[in-house]
This record gives C-alpha cells, sequence and structure tokens, in this order.
C-alpha cells in the first residue's frame, strides 16, 4: 500500500512539473533561440566563410551546400537557389564568384532562413564575363550594396555586416 502511494504521488509531482515546464516562456527556461533575418547576420559568420573560401574551398561546390544548410531551394538555373516569399514576386540576388561576394549571398540566404518575407528571394552566382540580367526583371548585385576590400586582412567584417543588413532592409526584409 505504501508503495502505491509513493508510486502516486511521483506520477503526480511529474505531472506537475511537466506543467511548469511547458507553460515557461523560452526566456524564463533561458533558452538560447537564434535570431533571424537580418539580426542573424554576424560577422564571424562572414570571417568563417571567407576564411573558407580564401584558403581555397571551391566556391561553387561551397556556396551549393550552404544554400542547402539554410533550407534554399535549388532552381533549374545552374547556381540559384530561392526562398518563397508570401508573394510570387521574386528579388533576385546576383553574386560574382569572388570569395566576398559568395560569403555575402551565404550571409543573405541565411538571413531568410526560417523567416515568412513579403517577397521571394533568389540567390545566384554568377561566372566572370557572364550575365545573369536576360533571365530575371528584378535584379540586386552584391556589389551594389558591399564595398569591402577583397583581403582577409584589410576587411572591416563589422561595416560589412552592417551593409549587408542596411541592403537587405532596404530590400523589405525586417
Amino acid at each position: 500500500m505504501v508503495q502505491r502511494a509513493q508510486l502516486l504521488l511521483n506520477r503526480c509531482v511529474m505531472i506537475l512539473l511537466m506543467g511548469a515546464l511547458t507553460a515557461c516562456s523560452v526566456d524564463t527556461l533561458k533558452i538560447y533561440v537564434p535570431p533571424r533575418g537580418i539580426e542573424s547576420i554576424h560577422q564571424e559568420d562572414l570571417k568563417r566563410a571567407l576564411w573558407n573560401l580564401e584558403r581555397g574551398t571551391e566556391s561553387m561546390l561551397w556556396w551549393e551546400n550552404r544554400a542547402s544548410q539554410v533550407n534554399l531551394r535549388e532552381t533549374d538555373i545552374h547556381g540559384c537557389f530561392i526562398h518563397e516569399g508570401r508573394t510570387s514576386d521574386v528579388l533576385t540576388v546576383v553574386a560574382l564568384a569572388t570569395s566576398i561576394e559568395v560569403a555575402t549571398l551565404a550571409s543573405m540566404g541565411k538571413a531568410v532562413d526560417k523567416v515568412e518575407t513579403p517577397h521571394g528571394w533568389q540567390f545566384c552566382t554568377q561566372e566572370k564575363g557572364r550575365s545573369r540580367s536576360e533571365f530575371f526583371d528584378n535584379m540586386l548585385y552584391v556589389s551594389d550594396i558591399v564595398d569591402v576590400e577583397s583581403n582577409f586582412v584589410d576587411v572591416n567584417f563589422t561595416l560589412w555586416a552592417q551593409q549587408i543588413r542596411e541592403g537587405m532592409k532596404q530590400k523589405g526584409l525586417e
């Protein structure tokens, strides 16, 4: 009889604990929730990406891998990945296949991951000397929003991250 009472008491305590834990907010439990949107753009990510790309990682292969990590869907156009928004409108962001621009593209892709955006975002790489302008109506070149030195040692990573955040905010991402 004592064992049954103890077992019943343990179950009651467990149910109360489960109820209390599920009723708590994430802040109360001190669980880290990574930032989304433009707040997810960090200079540390840019440093890591640029370091990998400049030490010999093939940029197209790296970009394809990173795009899938941030839930971008591959399109029929080689080197292009899309995040679908609430409308069928799509802004295409084009980067030359340089380390700085591919790292920027990856950071922008991360910013739209798991975010409901007002329009779609398509991210494409472009080989030097080739144009993507015949494919898309609404285009933005990475070089239009980012003005960064191309040498890892000379890069102001804080400014670079700020330029990406401002450029995406101007295009409708919060």
